[in-house]
């Protein structure tokens, strides 16, 4: 199965050239970049666990005798 194989460059190999993208697009793109980031940053962080009198603290709601 020679077909599914692809061809690694080597390290050394002249790098392609990196296309500028247009002022508004890269200012659009920026933005909406710092969102995900944020809103990854929010979701990868622990959730704070409040415990109340009330609550009982962490845990199942069995009584174990």
């Amino acid at each position: 199965m020679r077909g599914g194989r692809t061809l690694q460059k080597d390290l050394f190999d002249e790098a392609l050239p990196i296309a500028e993208l247009p002022v508004e697009l890269q200012r659009n793109l920026t933005a909406l970049l710092q969102m995900l980031l944020a809103e990854a940053a929010d979701l990868a962080s622990p959730q704070a666990v409040v415990v109340t009198p009330s609550s009982g603290g962490v845990g199942d709601d069995q009584d174990h005798a």
